[in-house]
């Protein structure tokens, strides 16, 4: 990205963004921001795009803190407290969905505290992290595609012991099932992003499926036969449109069920 786009970028949240927007064009490691809070720090580009993004998209949330903690040495890494924990997050560039996690509350109708979530699709681990500080009582995620990125963050913030991170991709060599009946989970709540666990849904028993409270599920595809399923299992169903904060990245659409 160019200076003057940068600039632009910048300006809205920081009080030096013409030095902010240089530095940021350098590469330099550790740039000097002044926030229009009056709070300064030296951040890494990460850090610095990502507050910046979060100020112009109006993302204002009381339980993100940047200014807290220093930046972190970790190339690509960014941290920041979120509700009573500091956190690392790393390649967050790999994951739409990140803002609308830990900025907007997106995961909020799951209610996780206390509950076991099973988190399918979970891409960089963020959505695992979140339901982990929201205290839900155990997390059980899965994702082949990101399973490295995934297994770095959560080794980063020390969850290994409350995170199960599964190699799987779900409908071809694991299920729902699979998932209860290892765990021994007597109830649950689902958080799915994943275009082919939409169609495996489908095909899950019925009394599996009613083994969950609450579901959150990212409509890829038409959600017709899907919705009428969870309906006809005594669910209440609806259907909004996912909140991006890119305008290059179309929105999908959110199926919420409620048992």
């Amino acid at each position: 990205m160019g200076f003057l786009k940068l600039y632009k970028q910048y300006k809205i949240a920081y009080k030096n963004p013409f030095h902010v927007a240089f530095d940021r064009v350098r590469n330099k490691q550790h740039i000097k921001i002044i926030a229009k809070n009056d709070k300064s720090s030296f951040w890494n580009g990460d850090k610095v795009d990502l507050y910046s993004l979060a100020v112009n998209n109006h993302l204002s949330n009381d339980d993100v803190d940047f200014f807290t903690f220093e930046n972190s040495q970790i190339q690509h890494c960014i941290n920041f407290k979120y509700r009573y924990a500091q956190f690392i997050v790393c390649n967050i560039d790999q994951s739409s969905n990140f803002f609308g996690i830990f900025f907007g509350n997106e995961y909020k109708f799951l209610e996780p505290e206390n509950e076991n979530v099973i988190d399918i699709g979970t891409n960089i681990g963020d959505s695992s992290i979140y339901f982990t500080l929201n205290k839900a009582k155990n997390v059980i995620a899965l994702d082949k595609t990101f399973y490295e990125i995934a297994l770095k963050n959560i080794k980063a913030n020390d969850l290994e012991n409350r995170i199960t991170l599964l190699n799987n991709s779900y409908g071809e060599d694991i299920t729902l099932k699979d998932i209860i009946k290892k765990y021994k989970f007597i109830s649950s709540i689902l958080k799915m992003d994943s275009t082919p666990g939409e169609k495996a849904l489908l095909n899950e028993e019925e009394g599996t499926l009613k083994l969950f409270k609450r579901m959150q599920i990212l409509c890829h595809n038409d959600y017709k036969e899907l919705k009428d399923k969870l309906e006809n299992l005594g669910f209440t169903v609806t259907v909004e449109k996912e909140k991006t904060y890119d305008k290059n990245i179309n929105s999908n659409l959110y199926l919420y069920a409620k048992m």
